[in-house]
């Protein structure tokens, strides 16, 4: 979605609108995909499309319908909830497929890879799941309430103090500053690779503040460059989630496969068999081995993600990019409330849309 330079200027109210059903239509032609075996992306693009949706009736609240509100957003992200599943699986599965092919795998590892593969079911989004209808369902009801209400007469327009229509820039510009702050404070709490949940509200605050910039990222100076930015940011701490979401999947099968082999034994132990009789270097404990290695191999690549995201974005290294997402603050801002705050925009609003 791209704004204009029109829309821009316009009232903050009727360009949320405008948006808000572009966002919607999207999403609703993204959910027609889903089901298809042969459309791999499918349900990643309908998460999105729903995020983007989602993160827009956050974002300009105030400027929307009441009527949309709370209830909206709470019941795109119950759906968005419902597909992590079947994404994690997705992405997760793709991950050890890609590690599997690879010919110097040594060989323990791959046995683990294998067995932590071999634990998934069946994609649970194909064309005749009950997850799939529930999804289908939910969000054509939420679209039919939303559309309902966008579809009814403007009312209210809000005013600055020198009796002037807000406008659109003049919202984003402080929606971008007040999220670009956010972010900063995210990024400079983080210390380790063991701070997750610190790491998954940096990789929200940095998705949101994308979907937040994109709209308008071709009419400031510096604004395909700032996207492009929080998209590599977004990439590798989403790439580093779904490596920790895969480290739960192998230490929980760990401990399931060695509580089986301890049961095991304390039968053998409390029966007429001799433990002599035991296998110690097969079965079960061959399993637990490979896991292990497997376990290993997970927070190697862990460890890698989070170097490439330390070398980019902490200890200053997130200062440039701060200053860029600044200074597209300044440019969306009107110069009269600049004035008034004694600042200064350092480069105009680019005419080329």
């Amino acid at each position: 979605m791209k704004s204009t330079r029109k829309q821009l200027q316009q009232p903050v109210e009727l360009t949320c609108r405008e948006h808000t059903i572009a966002l919607l239509d999207v999403a609703a032609t993204q959910l027609d995909r889903l089901g298809s075996a042969d459309d791999p992306e499918a349900l990643h693009d309908f998460r999105v499309s729903v995020r983007r949706l989602r993160t827009y009736l956050g974002a300009y609240r105030s400027f929307l319908p009441k009527s949309l509100g709370k209830r909206a957003r709470k019941e795109l992200g119950r759906l968005i909830s419902a597909t992590n599943r079947g994404r994690d699986d997705e992405v997760q599965l793709r991950w050890l497929d890609r590690q599997l092919e690879h010919k110097n795998l040594p060989k323990l590892t791959q046995q683990g890879y294998a067995l932590v593969r071999g634990d998934f079911d069946a994609a649970p989004f194909n064309s005749d799941s009950e997850e799939l209808a529930s999804v289908i369902h939910g969000f054509s009801t939420v679209e039919h309430r939303l559309r309902g209400h966008l579809s009814q007469p403007l009312r209210t327009i809000r005013l600055t103090d020198a009796g002037k229509s807000l406008s659109f820039a003049a919202a984003t510009g402080e929606i971008v500053r007040e999220m670009s702050t956010k972010l900063g404070e995210r990024l400079a709490a983080i210390e380790s690779l063991g701070q997750e949940k610190r790491l998954h509200r940096t990789r929200l605050a940095a998705k949101r503040l994308r979907y937040v910039l994109e709209p308008v990222r071709l009419l400031v100076t510096g604004g395909r460059t700032a996207v492009t930015r929080l998209k590599g940011l977004q990439d590798v701490l989403g790439d580093l989630h779904d490596l920790q979401v895969l480290e739960q999947r192998v230490r929980a099968r760990m401990k399931h496969d060695v509580a089986e082999w301890s049961r095991g034994l304390v039968a053998v132990a409390t029966s007429e068999t001799q433990l002599s009789a035991v296998n110690r270097k097969g079965g079960d404990t061959d399993s637990v081995r490979a896991l292990a290695a497997a376990l290993q191999g997970v927070r190697r690549a862990e460890l890698r993600l989070f170097g490439r995201f330390a070398e980019r974005w902490l200890k200053g290294n997130a200062e440039p990019f701060m200053l860029q997402a600044g200074n597209i603050a300044l440019q969306l801002l009107p110069a009269d409330l600049l004035t008034r705050r004694g600042e200064t925009a350092g480069v105009a609003v680019s005419k080329k849309a």
